[in-house]
């Protein structure tokens, strides 16, 4: 399984950037998207130069309804209508019917099986309703998220049923609970983080670098 990471607003060389967070998660059943930055044009320009197939996306797994994670999604949407959806129960009707009239999407609620090893935490509604993705690897589990408005231990605490802690990407906005992130052995913190140069400097050797451009590998569990 490999994360490539396509929209952020720090990036390698010759990338396009700007407020938000994107990624694509490559897995055994197919492309995923998650989130699609503020910028319909970056990201599609992000995408091509990194050469993911757009035509081939199986889904989009949208953590909550900010412009800076849904941006991008009907520019993706006008290049690829076969594929679903996966958001969060809470959004709103007009914003789900806008989506549905296009492609299926599949609503969540509680913590969700979405593929072999790969798992929705399911919605958490403090300060803002938000989902985020599990990775079950044979390190232990790999959370990405938007922004974590929710906090982060409420994610911690469903990804904890899965594995253990091995890998964290993504948002992290008004997280401040250090001790917490000890417990993993990569720690990409990226976009929102109010603490980003804290958690740069005490956890330096576990630091991952989030630029638009860069690729994580990962084995899914009982993957060969």
């Amino acid at each position: 399984m490999q994360i490539t990471i396509v929209y952020n607003n720090i990036t390698k060389k010759g990338f396009k950037k700007g407020w938000g967070f994107s990624c694509v998660i490559k897995h055994p059943e197919g492309l995923m998207l998650f989130d699609t930055g503020c910028d319909g044009p970056g990201l599609i320009y992000n995408l091509k130069k990194l050469d993911v197939p757009i035509n081939k996306i199986k889904t989009i797994f949208l953590t909550h309804d900010h412009w800076d994670h849904t941006g991008g999604l009907f520019n993706v949407l006008e290049k690829n209508s076969n594929l679903k959806v996966i958001l969060p129960y809470s959004f709103s009707e007009k914003f789900k019917q806008e989506i549905e009239s296009r492609v299926e999407i599949i609503e969540v609620k509680k913590k969700k099986k979405l593929f072999d090893n790969i798992y929705s935490t399911g919605e958490f509604k403090k300060n803002h309703c938000e989902q985020a993705l599990i990775l079950n690897t044979q390190q232990g589990y790999v959370l990405v998220t938007g922004c974590s408005h929710p906090g982060l231990e409420s994610f911690l605490k469903i990804s904890i049923q899965i594995n253990k802690p091995h890998a964290l990407i993504g948002g992290l906005h008004n997280f401040s609970n250090m001790k917490l992130l000890s417990q993993f052995q990569k720690i990409g913190a990226c976009h929102c983080t109010k603490e980003m140069s804290k958690i740069k400097k005490l956890f330096a050797p576990k630091h991952l670098p989030v630029r638009v451009g860069d690729k994580f590998d990962f084995n899914l569990y009982g993957a060969k």
